[in-house]
């Protein structure tokens, strides 16, 4: 059964809200100030946690905020119990993280619903953590190894060349090869970081807290941004001849300049990658109604409808013909992104006619 700790000096409703908890099999702790209060929370980690604001010393706004400050502690399901119903007092336990109110005095009936909504919630929320986790796991346990493989071949096959003719390779030869593995190196280097990334992302979608704070960031200069991105990607790929800007310094909009930044990068990266030399890559900006948007086009491969429905997914498109260096992690990555922050993303595209990438975000 779920495990409550319950803060109150008062004795007489401290020992009401137990014996109500109590005959519903709850297991209880008791605590008469919130420094004890604080202490067993850490000590014991409950499942849920209800607390009186107004007490001696240490209320319940400071008990909550050391609560939320801890990792330990952080997520746990928070109700204030108080006497005070002025907007002020409520605004500001759930500015600091509170889950809920209830109002003295409160019946068995408002108090157990109350327990019984959060307990719920935090069991749904947990979950639905499991299921990411479990995402993540088979998505580790049979795409990485496969994709850290192609990489490493590539590596020790030329790095064995080299060995191997290191009395008779020409300087050429020799400089090509060396060109390879540092090529194979980077992509290595690449693949490992876009896998720490994408757990990340899986984590902190399951994640209320993260979700608030990752929201909570602005971008102020998004095409300065966007335009050296798009130089930088397309010198990489010796392609700058290529690159097409349609950008205009748009209005401020909610998202990390490192997430923003990050969309930009491997869309950008696709398109190039995915497009042969000689033909365009267009980044432009529009804005569009109450939504500021990206568009990234490209006239190279293209995907079939198949192809765009399961986008998204972390997979890979014809493996073999294309070297294998599929669609895959970078632009699941993308998408997981745009979602995260209140986004779309639509994506048109045919075969051997290229694709564009539209995303959009609210002003």
């Amino acid at each position: 059964m779920a495990t409550i700790l319950v803060i109150e000096d008062e004795a007489p409703i401290l020992d009401n809200i137990s014996d109500t908890l109590q005959a519903e099999k709850y297991d209880i702790y008791t605590a008469e100030n919130g420094e004890i209060g604080l202490n067993l929370a850490k000590k014991h980690v409950p499942d849920l946690i209800i607390c009186d604001v107004m007490m001696p010393v240490m209320d319940g706004h400071e008990v909550l905020r050391q609560l939320r400050c801890d990792p330990k502690t952080s997520t746990i399901p928070f109700i204030f119990l108080t006497a005070k119903a002025e907007r002020n007092d409520v605004r500001k336990g759930m500015d600091l993280g509170a889950d809920d109110y209830v109002s003295k005095p409160f019946t068995q009936r408002e108090l157990l619903s109350a327990v019984g909504t959060r307990l719920k919630r935090q069991t749904d929320l947990e979950q639905k953590y499991e299921v990411s986790l479990n995402e993540l796991r088979k998505n580790i346990i049979y795409a990485l190894p496969h994709e850290l493989r192609t990489p490493l071949v590539s590596i020790l096959g030329f790095a064995e060349i080299i060995k191997m003719d290191a009395q008779t390779a020409e300087q050429e030869n020799t400089r090509q090869m060396a060109d390879h593995i540092l090529l194979s190196g980077k992509r290595l280097h690449r693949l490992i970081e876009n896998y720490l990334v994408y757990a990340q992302i899986q984590l902190m979608s399951a994640d209320p807290s993260q979700l608030k704070a990752l929201r909570n960031h602005s971008i102020t200069d998004p095409m300065t941004i966007a335009m050296t991105l798009a130089k930088e990607k397309a010198k990489e790929y010796k392609r700058q001849g290529d690159l097409t800007l349609e950008l205009y310094y748009g209005p401020v909009f909610r998202i990390s300049q490192a997430d923003f930044s990050k969309i930009i990068e491997e869309l950008l990266d696709n398109a190039f990658k995915f497009s042969e030399t000689g033909t365009k890559v267009l980044l432009r900006s529009t804005q569009e109604g109450e939504n500021f948007a990206l568009h990234i086009r490209d006239y190279g491969r293209g995907m079939s409808g198949e192809q765009i429905k399961n986008l998204g997914t972390y997979m890979q498109f014809e493996r073999t013909l294309y070297e294998q260096q599929g669609l895959g992690m970078g632009f699941t990555i993308a998408k997981r992104l745009v979602d995260l922050h209140g986004g779309r993303m639509k994506v048109k595209s045919d075969p051997q006619h290229g694709t564009l990438v539209q995303v959009s975000f609210p002003l």
